[in-house]
């Protein structure tokens, strides 16, 4: 028989010794003795089930918060490539230009008898860049309905929507897994060391399964943004 005193027993359990009392009257806890001389006996069998339960859950959460740690470390998303631009317009908006410059030089020399620059081309030139306004403004105006619809995602929103579900996942697997290894440990009288290996091969495997999910992941979102690029290359606006 091992009788603790009440800090001993707390501290034993993994909580705070103003607790007890709390846990004694919903009859959780049994204590012998009374003030001063009160003790809690660790094989009686209520106050067993107790400091197991406490330290199991203590243990729990502590494996949950590396499991969130883990996941933390979700590398970046990979940067953007740029799709290759549309060089048509470009192409055609350089040569008007340089004809327009040729214009522009004959005005210096018309004073010499040389010809003087055609209307045609600055009518020509003011409409093209008219038209490349007005699909700016459009472009933009697309941009801001598609995001209030939820139809643009930045990137790096993704990755905190990955991460969130990730974390969520393995958390709850794990704590299915905790289910099963208590109900086969009360079954099969585990003793607690045969627990704590049990436990300690579950969180081995839970970590490597995170590692290779981070690597799975990054690599899918690498892929989404990478065929995401290659459509707007052909032509798509963003």
């Amino acid at each position: 028989m091992a009788l603790l005193t009440a800090s001993e027993f707390a501290d034993a359990c993994i909580i705070k010794r103003t607790s007890l009392a709390s846990y004694e009257n919903r009859g959780k806890i049994v204590a012998t003795g009374s003030g001063k001389n009160k003790k809690f006996d660790t094989e009686n069998p209520t106050n067993a089930l107790f400091i197991r339960d406490k330290q199991a859950k203590k243990t729990s959460e502590l494996e949950e918060a590396e499991i969130i740690n883990r996941i933390k470390k979700y590398p970046a998303a990979p940067e953007k490539v740029e799709a290759k631009p549309d060089t048509t317009h470009t192409d055609a908006f350089n040569k008007i230009l340089a004809e327009v410059d040729e214009a522009e030089k004959a005005v210096g020399k018309s004073r010499n008898g040389k010809p003087t620059p055609k209307y045609e081309d600055s009518v020509q030139l003011l409409k093209y860049l008219d038209t490349l306004k007005r699909e700016k403004e459009i472009e933009q105006l697309t941009i801001k309905i598609q995001k209030q619809r939820g139809e643009v995602v930045p990137a790096d929103l993704i990755q905190n929507v990955f991460t969130a579900h990730n974390q969520s996942i393995l958390i709850e697997f794990k704590n299915g897994a905790d289910d099963i290894i208590r109900i086969i440990s009360a079954e099969k009288r585990f003793s607690v060391d045969e627990i704590a290996k049990i436990r300690g091969q579950l969180v081995d495997i839970l970590n490597r399964a995170i590692d290779q999910a981070i690597e799975n992941t990054a690599k899918s979102v690498e892929q989404i943004i990478n065929d995401y690029t290659s459509i707007l290359a052909v032509g798509e606006r963003t």
